[in-house]
C-alpha cells in the first residue's frame, strides 16, 4: 500500500437546505485503493458521492484530491482531475447508440486535463474502444444498438464502460448492483477487479449489499448517520459476522 493520499475528507458536514446528513465525515483514499461503503439507507452514502464531486457544496471541512482542496472547484474540473461518478440513475443518452455513448464519453480522454494540482496540465490515456469490446464482451456485436433498449443490467454496464473510457484514476460507483441480476453482478464484479487491477484505478462503491463488495474491496467503511462507525480491512469483517449484525442488521 502507497502511503500517497489520492482523496482525503477531513470533518465535512453537507446536506440539503438546514439539513445535515454528512456529520463530520471523515475518510482517506490510497491511489489504486478499493473500498466499500457500507451503511443503510439514509446513512450519507449519496451524499458523500455528491459532495466529493461538487455537485453539494459543503458546509465545513475539507476535502482534498492530491492534497489540494477542491471544495471551490466546479464539478467539471473535479470529474477532470481522474474522477469519474456513476450516479444510481446511470444518466446513459438513452437515445444514442452503445458506441456514440461511448464516443462521446471518451472525447474527455483526449483533451488537456485541468488538474492545477502540480500547476500543469496533462492528458491521461484511456481505454479504447476496442479495450471495452474486450471487457464487455456482449457491446461489440450490439454497439448499434441504442442506449434505452438494454436491460437495467445492461446499461449500468454501459455506464461503467462509459466512465472506464476516460481512464479515471478514482471511480465513485453509487448502488451499481441494485436491482441488477447476479450472473451480471458476479461478472461487473470480475471485471471491475481486472480493469482496477491492471490499470491502477482507485475505486469507491457504495451499497447496502456487504456480499456485493467485500470480494472486490480490500477494506469496508461502515457508515451511520454521516458518519464513519468503523473502518476495516475485508477480511476482518468477513472474519467478524457480527460486526455486520450490529451496524446493518444482517
Amino acid at each position: 500500500m502507497t502511503d500517497r493520499v489520492l482523496l482525503s475528507l477531513r470533518g465535512v458536514f453537507a446536506g440539503y437546505g438546514s439539513g445535515m446528513v454528512l456529520q463530520g465525515m471523515s475518510l482517506t483514499l490510497a491511489p489504486g485503493e478499493r473500498v466499500g461503503i457500507l451503511g443503510r439507507n439514509g446513512a450519507g452514502k449519496t451524499t458523500l458521492m455528491r459532495s466529493i464531486m461538487g455537485l453539494l457544496p459543503i458546509k465545513a471541512g475539507t476535502i482534498c484530491i492530491d492534497g489540494e482542496s477542491v471544495a471551490a472547484w466546479p464539478t467539471h474540473a473535479i470529474a477532470r482531475s481522474g474522477l469519474a461518478y456513476l450516479p444510481q440513475g446511470r444518466e446513459l443518452f438513452a437515445a444514442l447508440s452503445i458506441e456514440d455513448n461511448l464516443r462521446v464519453a471518451g472525447l474527455a480522454a483526449h483533451t488537456p486535463v485541468a488538474r492545477r494540482v502540480g500547476g500543469e496540465g496533462s492528458v491521461r490515456s484511456g481505454l479504447n474502444l476496442e479495450a471495452i469490446w474486450d471487457l464487455f464482451g456482449w457491446m461489440r456485436s450490439r454497439r448499434t444498438e441504442r442506449a434505452g433498449q438494454l436491460s437495467g443490467g445492461q446499461q449500468q454496464q454501459l455506464a461503467l464502460a462509459r466512465a472506464l473510457i476516460a481512464h479515471p484514476r478514482l471511480l465513485l460507483l453509487d448502488e451499481p448492483f441494485e436491482g441488477v441480476q447476479p450472473s451480471i453482478v458476479e461478472e461487473t464484479r470480475q471485471i471491475l477487479r481486472e480493469v482496477c487491477t491492471k490499470h491502477q484505478i482507485a475505486l469507491m462503491i457504495a451499497e447496502q449489499d456487504a456480499e456485493s463488495v467485500l470480494g472486490l474491496c480490500g477494506r469496508v467503511v461502515l457508515m451511520e448517520r454521516g458518519m464513519v462507525v468503523l473502518d476495516r480491512p475485508s477480511e476482518t469483517v468477513q472474519a467478524n459476522p457480527t460486526l455486520l449484525e450490529e451496524f446493518l442488521g444482517i
